[in-house]
């Protein structure tokens, strides 16, 4: 029977930021590990790890022109750094005669529009307010209540692809009944895990 391989992994440190990565046989110096918010897979030999506490876990796949998979860290300044659109402009340059319409993405679990809220005299916070449109924002006093899945499939969206291609999980990490670890809840070092990759 044909051995059975152990897929090599690469779980980058997040910075919440928009570069994405491509496994890579080259190790890195010992006890450190390659900075990104983004995984590009398809080597069926490699799988990529990201860990998410309130942040969006976004993933984009297409089977087109053969199976391919990227895993996204999107918090809020992911978000306003528009590391989607970053993963469009990858698959692009690989990929010039993709189509966004034959590719699907999948959203959440994250912290919804009820529970994530930010000063409005941040900076990041007012640049969140410019870039995405009032449908994905709410302004309370002084205060502002953003929806990250919502915002990581406008983003999406204007790249092309499809509304009915983008799934949710339609569930607040910080109030859902699930019990997702969430920081805003109060989870410090507890992480969710997405671990993924494509077959041979």
């Amino acid at each position: 029977s044909e051995r059975f391989q152990i897929p090599k992994l690469l779980a980058p440190r997040q910075v919440h930021g928009k570069e994405i990565l491509f496994p890579s046989e080259e190790a890195p110096p010992e006890g450190d590990s390659p900075e990104g918010d983004g995984i590009f897979l398809e080597d069926p030999a490699w799988r990529g790890m990201l860990r998410f506490a309130d942040c969006c876990p976004v993933i984009l796949f297409s089977s087109e022109p053969h199976p391919w998979m990227i895993l996204l860290h999107m918090g809020f300044r992911g978000a306003g750094e528009q590391i989607p659109s970053a993963a469009w402009r990858l698959l692009r340059q690989k990929f010039p005669s993709l189509n966004p319409v034959v590719c699907r993405a999948f959203l959440g679990p994250a912290i919804r529009g009820c529970c994530y809220s930010r000063n409005v005299e941040d900076p990041f916070t007012r640049r969140g307010m410019e870039i995405f449109p009032d449908s994905l924002w709410e302004l309370r006093g002084d205060i502002c209540l953003f929806d990250l899945p919502r915002m990581g499939a406008y983003l999406l969206e204007r790249e092309g692809m499809k509304e009915k291609h983008l799934f949710f999980v339609e569930e607040c990490v910080s109030c859902g009944p699930s019990r997702w670890y969430s920081y805003r809840r109060g989870d410090a070092e507890n992480r969710n895990v997405l671990l993924g990759g494509v077959r041979g």
